[in-house]
């Protein structure tokens, strides 16, 4: 995923099993809910993201379903990258992919879905007792 992002510059990464979305010019709600979680079940939640996190534009879709322009999608998602982006917080020479403590945004959160398409970092820090914790900051 860092990869991809590092190398595709402003263009966001789509796992695999959503590649195929990239040729769409509008997405529906299930397809932004696959491309975000990798689960076309959220779509209250993709709409969530785009309409009150991104503002994005809907687009009606026939009857009552509406969908966004992929390219907006695309840009919101690649406006969560780091403003340091390919390069670590606080590393200045350190690629986000050569770190190792590196995860998909929310992938230890027992009650909130993993973004497919976005990481975040990893910290190691002191606890009270003096031994080392791990905990992931956005």
């Amino acid at each position: 995923m860092l990869k991809s992002h590092r190398l595709n510059g402003c263009v966001g990464h789509l796992h695999d099993e959503a590649a195929g979305l990239r040729e769409k010019d509008v997405v529906a709600l299930e397809e932004l809910s696959f491309i975000l979680w990798g689960d076309q079940g959220s779509a209250y939640s993709a709409a969530t993201w785009a309409l009150t996190t991104n503002k994005l534009q809907k687009f009606l879709l026939g009857g009552r379903k509406y969908g966004f322009r992929f390219e907006d999608v695309e840009r919101a998602v690649v406006a969560m990258l780091p403003t340091t982006f390919p390069y670590l917080i606080g590393a200045p020479r350190l690629l986000c992919e050569d770190a190792m403590s590196i995860a998909r945004t929310n992938e230890t959160h027992a009650k909130t879905a993993t973004y497919f398409c976005m990481f975040c970092k990893r910290d190691i820090y002191p606890t009270a007792d003096g031994r080392l914790a791990a905990g992931i900051r956005i």
